[in-house]
């Protein structure tokens, strides 16, 4: 059917064409005949009237010259010349639109009488020019006369045969313009005529078919499945047919098939509502055991949440105890530095008392070389050995001190030295207690992080226990939908099989 249409269309553009194609070249013949007879011959008979006019006017003013008075006569000779010039520029714009051979033999013929003429007319001007008045218009009256109607006469035949030629292609365009209708309207009549044809045939053969198509329909459309449809072509009508009764044969395969299917979806539905309600029973259990976990849940978490804040205050105070600590170990630090200043302090007053030891000693010397040298002086140096007596003595006497200081001094040393070495040991003690003390604060933060995720770990279950319950509601409240909605889908098989029952396919199974 495609086929036929763009045929039928191909044709009717070939002759549309054809009727384009001969209006325009009709158009173009008439409109170089019509630019011929308008550029060429009416501006032709145009120029040869004005220079017959330009001519007219210059046998008037070569009459004038001929009655001029002397003094006058430039002027008279002035307006000739003007007539020369008008008629010259006619004759330039003639000769430009010449279209044949016999019009360019009459213009020659013209220009020489017009040549003739002006010879003449120049003549008379010269006579005139004498002051001869008589003489010149003698001459412009016998041999300008003459002239001027030699002139006369071939512009006029000039004029006439540019008429009789224009006139000749006037008819030619309207020849051609007749022409031109009677081929379009012959084009047109058989375009239309073809057309209709085509329009006749191709409907015809669309129509048949369709109506066919649309009586199958309305059978189907009864209820009635047995109807038969023939297809005939392969063209797009007969694919239609071919498709509506393929159509109409699956049509008939479905509803033998929903029928079959009505009654074992109208079985299974009875057995979905039984499953749905015992179901729907345990679901409900389900949610009931839901909740009471949830509770269960709930509990721990708090439990789980006292026990998290008190391993977080435990982990406060074992924070501040490994403070103390630290701030003690830095204590005997301080004071190991202390008992170790001391110890120092005590060697250095040890060596003095050592020092002190030797210069009473030196000293006690001393008074004895003395006390012997005042008995060698005898009664003069009895007074100096008295000095040198008690000298002596004080000498003996601080030695002896120097000596018990240097022992008490040594005990006290030794001392310092044990106090600084406990002193060390507990500073060793405490470092290890520091030590422990922050393990057990890292233990404890860790024991305080590990109750903080427990706390939010075992919350995360009981939000999602919660869910499971909200979940396990929203599914008994889906399960008791899904049981009326296998009711409805029971009833809703019922009125299915009463519909299918409307088709005829009994006669074709």
């Amino acid at each position: 059917m495609r086929g036929k249409l763009t045929m039928a269309f191909c044709v009717v553009l070939v002759l549309m064409g054809a009727l384009a194609l001969n209006a325009a070249l009709g158009g173009a013949h008439v409109h170089e005949k019509t630019r011929t007879l308008i550029d060429i011959r009416l501006a032709g008979v145009r120029d040869s009237l004005l220079m017959a006019e330009a001519a007219t006017r210059m046998r008037t003013r070569d009459y004038r010259v001929s009655i001029t008075m002397p003094d006058e006569l430039p002027a008279a000779v002035a307006r000739l010349q003007k007539s020369k010039d008008e008629f010259e520029k006619y004759r330039k714009s003639y000769a430009d639109s010449i279209a044949d051979d016999k019009e360019r033999a009459l213009y020659e013929q013209a220009m020489r009488d017009w040549a003739d003429y002006v010879k003449v007319s120049d003549e008379g001007v010269a006579i005139a020019q004498t002051g001869s008045m008589g003489k010149t218009q003698a001459w412009v009256s016998t041999q300008g006369l003459q002239s001027f109607d030699r002139v006369a006469a071939s512009l006029k035949a000039l004029a006439s045969y540019n008429d009789k030629m224009a006139q000749a292609d006037g008819a030619d365009v309207g020849a051609l313009y007749r022409r031109g209708m009677l081929t379009s309207g012959l084009l047109l009549a058989g375009a239309m005529g073809l057309a209709g044809l085509l329009c006749w045939t191709i409907t015809r053969a669309i129509v048949q078919p369709l109506q066919q198509a649309v009586d199958v329909a309305s059978q189907v459309a009864a209820g009635n499945l047995t109807v038969q449809i023939q297809s005939e072509g392969q063209d797009e009508v007969a694919r239609l047919q071919h498709a509506l009764g393929e159509m109409v044969a699956q049509l008939r395969q479905v509803v033998s098939e929903v029928r079959t299917g009505v009654e074992s979806v109208s079985t299974a539905s009875s057995q979905i509502a039984m499953g749905n309600a015992d179901l729907s029973q345990r679901t409900e259990e389900q949610a009931s055991n839901l909740q009471q976990t949830a509770a269960s849940m709930e509990q721990l978490t708090s439990i789980v949440a006292q026990n998290a804040s008190a391993a977080s205050q435990a982990n406060d105070l074992v924070a501040r105890t490994a403070a103390v600590a630290r701030q003690g170990g830095k204590a005997v630090g301080d004071v190991v530095l202390t008992m170790n200043d001391i110890s120092n302090s005590s060697r250095q007053i040890y060596d003095i008392i050592g020092v002190i030891d030797s210069i009473a000693f030196q000293t006690n010397i001393l008074a004895l070389n003395a006390a012997v040298e005042a008995a060698r002086a005898g009664e003069q140096g009895r007074g100096f050995a008295v000095v040198a007596g008690e000298v002596r003595t004080l000498a003996q006497r601080s030695g002896q001190a120097a000596k018990e200081i240097k022992q008490l001094i040594g005990c006290s040393v030794d001392k310092v030295e044990q106090g600084a070495g406990l002193v060390t040991q507990a500073g060793k003690t405490m470092d290890d207690i520091v030590a422990e003390v922050k393990r057990v604060e890292e233990l404890m933060a860790q024991i305080s992080l590990a109750s903080q995720e427990q706390s939010t770990g075992i919350s995360q279950v009981g939000q999602a226990v919660a869910q499971l319950d909200q979940v396990t509601q929203q599914n008994a409240a889906l399960v008791e939908e899904a049981a009326a909605a296998a009711d409805s889908m029971k009833h809703q098989a019922a009125r299915l099989a009463q519909a299918v029952s409307v088709f005829q396919v009994d006669a074709l199974v």
